[in-house]
């Protein structure tokens, strides 16, 4: 891991220690998702709702230097909001998100795909699976309440390589996650 990517990792840790929401948080998020998808929203620890937060934010405020006129932007801010949402299958603490991201990258993930399975039943490599398989976990739960497919396609593949045929939302979904 390069010393950009460990400082970057670090200042994600540093924001996830200290999530907080405002009211225009809150008025943001009442605007944009429908009441069954607020639900499911403020099921995400404070720190993913923070995080999807600044996505949905960086993107608007990208909007006067990229030429984003071909997106739909409440589409777009919904994707935003919700592409995390898989991670909320189980409460998962920072530190536990901390050891994840090491256990990623350490000998390329082999320790995670040995261990963090499904058929995993210790609670610590339960949730290392919902951190690995959090993309079709929330499109799972997207998909059952009825959620627009494009916002469903998000969620599902954000952390997936490119494909010919997937949301035009994900190139864009892709690149401000890596960066924020």
């Amino acid at each position: 891991m390069s010393i950009k990517a460990i400082w970057h990792r670090y200042r994600q840790f540093r924001q996830a220690i200290k999530s907080r929401l405002t009211p225009s948080d809150i008025e943001f998020v009442r605007l944009y998702l429908p009441q069954i998808e607020q639900v499911l929203f403020y099921r995400m620890a404070l720190q993913d709702q923070r995080h999807s937060l600044l996505l949905a934010h960086t993107f608007l405020s990208r909007q006067h230097t990229h030429d984003y006129t071909w997106v739909d932007t409440k589409v777009f801010i919904r994707s935003a909001l919700l592409h995390d949402v898989g991670k909320s299958f189980l409460p998962i603490s920072v530190w536990m998100r901390s050891m994840y991201v090491v256990l990623q990258n350490w000998k390329e993930g082999a320790l995670l795909d040995k261990h963090a399975t499904a058929q995993s039943t210790h609670p610590f490599w339960q949730k290392m699976t919902v951190l690995a398989n959090h993309g079709e976990l929330g499109a799972q739960m997207l998909q059952s309440i009825g959620t627009l497919s494009d916002i469903v396609d998000v969620a599902r593949y954000h952390h997936s390589k490119p494909q010919a045929r997937e949301s035009k939302l994900l190139p864009i979904i892709r690149e401000i996650d890596g960066k924020i």
